[in-house]
């Protein structure tokens, strides 16, 4: 349960950063009660001051999980307030992506192209930094999306004079992900295959480190009855995602008994 202080912050300083964290997130299936004193309290604070930035900022990361339709119309009036920063299009590509997210786990592909599109937008809008952060959400909403050629060319460039930084994990796993899963598209098992092996050789990143590794490709090659590839990809994986070590010596264990394990939250696209 969050701390009742939580639920006091957006009435008593809306403003502040804090705010913007996921520490304050209510989410309405845990505490429907705090989630509505919350959205109430955002309601009251748009009203008496509808262009201010951080407010706006702060009241879409409250509403984004389960009010999403409000929270795009805020994020689009903040847009028109700002048009020149980047960030209000990314958030809004991440929402259209949640939305994308199907009952089934699939993806709804029109959906992936409105995030496409925010994100594209973000770019655009983007110092060359920016830009580099933004490639792992082009590339797999435009695969989402069914743009097989956007893909492929912002997946290359996740791979192609790749910088040393926090981020240079993040796109040699997804860079390679989306080329695999596009190979295996095409019928080219042994690329994918290859694609999905050089995945796992990143270095790691904070969020891999973190959340792991995404299965979405090794789960289709599990389909192909690929198993030594992706045995290969989990055993890599286990170098960086030392949380995970429980989860990959399980799911190892039931590819060995020949069953394809429920990868779960660790399908990311």
């Amino acid at each position: 349960m969050r701390h009742p202080l939580r639920f006091c912050l957006p009435s008593n300083a809306p403003e502040v950063n804090l705010l913007a964290g996921p520490e304050v997130l209510v989410l309405e299936t845990f505490s429907a009660d705090g989630y509505a004193k919350g959205k109430d309290a955002w309601s009251s604070h748009l009203e008496n001051d509808p262009d201010n930035l951080r407010i706006l900022k702060h009241a879409a990361n409250f509403l984004r999980q389960d009010d999403r339709q409000l929270a795009i119309q805020i994020l689009s009036h903040a847009r028109s307030l700002d048009q020149e920063g980047p960030d209000w299009a990314t958030q809004l590509g991440h929402i259209h992506q949640l939305d994308g997210i199907l009952r089934d786990g699939a993806w709804d592909p029109e959906a992936a192209k409105r995030a496409l599109a925010q994100f594209e937008l973000a770019y655009e809008l983007s110092d060359e930094l920016g830009r580099g952060h933004l490639l792992r959400e082009l590339g797999t909403s435009a695969f989402q999306a069914g743009n097989i050629e956007r893909a492929t060319a912002y997946a290359e460039e996740m791979l192609e004079g790749n910088a040393e930084d926090w981020n240079r994990g993040n796109r040699i796993h997804y860079g390679n992900l989306i080329l695999g899963r596009i190979a295996l598209l095409e019928g080219n098992t042994e690329e994918a295959k290859s694609r999905l092996v050089a995945a796992g050789e990143t270095p790691g990143s904070p969020q891999l480190d973190s959340f792991g590794s995404d299965m979405t490709l090794a789960r289709d090659l599990l389909e192909h009855g690929e198993t030594d590839a992706v045995l290969e990809y989990l055993s890599l994986c286990s170098k960086f995602w030392e949380l995970g070590r429980g989860d990959l010596d399980r799911w190892i264990a039931q590819i060995k008994d020949g069953t394809t394990p429920d990868f779960g939250r660790n399908l990311m696209f």
